[in-house]
């Protein structure tokens, strides 16, 4: 088993996210807790910088940076755990795919944004488990986020497609380079229409194969883990469990 270990963000690295701060009408910022952090400094920093929501996250093993954040007053939103498999050093046999691949093109953003509606339209993590951000936005940002990568193609990131038998797109696969030899799945959903054919497993599939004509490394892949469909997809061709981490919601505001 491969085990890759998040590297840790200080205190001082909080990003703003513009695209939910937009779409929320709230000014939102995100911060990876490390077991270094002073935690009461981070959330001073986030009010300083005027930050209403603040989504940290933890990796699961720090329970002492956990219980900290309850009793500050974060709401735990869910619970992920990565996967990892290695590249490998040469293509493998395509004859378990079960549908057409191809790769996104900026023409496919309008069925990617209906797509990825559909798909996250009752998702249950994340910003979705927040009662104070409307569920029909909460979809939005996803269905938005979805038709970006229809155009977003270049040598660190790439959307694969997986089509039906007369050519419409019934899943997507997001994929981009974290950092030199560490490829990631940013996002990937499959058409509720669609489920249950094996097209997460055939995307994925396909992910590490086209990465093996010019990367060595690793492909991860994060998912809820009460998502049991799509663990079970990547488990069947070999991605092994990496790490563990909780997202957690903190209003800053007043209300």
């Amino acid at each position: 088993m491969s085990f890759v270990k998040r590297r840790s963000v200080s205190d001082g690295a909080l990003t703003v996210r513009d695209a939910e701060s937009l779409l929320f009408g709230r000014r939102i910022a995100s911060v990876n807790v490390s077991d270094s952090d002073d935690l009461p400094r981070l959330l001073a920093r986030a009010r300083a910088a005027s930050v209403e929501l603040l989504v940290a996250r933890v990796a699961s093993e720090l329970t002492g940076r956990i219980r900290e954040l309850e009793a500050a007053g974060a709401a735990l939103c869910d619970k992920l755990i990565t996967f990892s498999q290695p590249i490998p050093p040469q293509p493998g046999a395509v004859a378990e795919d079960v549908a057409v691949i191809r790769l996104a093109v900026p023409a496919d953003a309008a069925a990617l944004h209906g797509l990825g509606r559909r798909a996250f339209s009752e998702f249950g993590g994340h910003w979705h488990t927040d009662r104070r951000l409307p569920n029909a936005l909460c979809t939005q940002l996803y269905a938005q986020w979805a038709a970006s990568l229809a155009s977003t193609a270049n040598a660190s990131q790439m959307t694969v497609l997986a089509l039906t038998p007369v050519g419409d797109i019934a899943g997507f696969l997001a994929l981009a380079e974290r950092e030199a030899g560490v490829w990631e799945v940013p996002l990937a959903a499959v058409e509720p229409s669609a489920r249950g054919r094996n097209l997460l497993s055939s995307m994925a599939r396909h992910a590490l194969r086209l990465l093996a004509v010019t990367q060595s490394g690793i492909l991860l892949y994060e998912t809820q883990v009460t998502n049991h469909a799509a663990i079970r997809s990547v488990v069947r061709i070999g991605f092994m469990p990496a790490t563990s981490r909780y997202t957690f919601h903190m209003w800053l505001d007043a209300t």
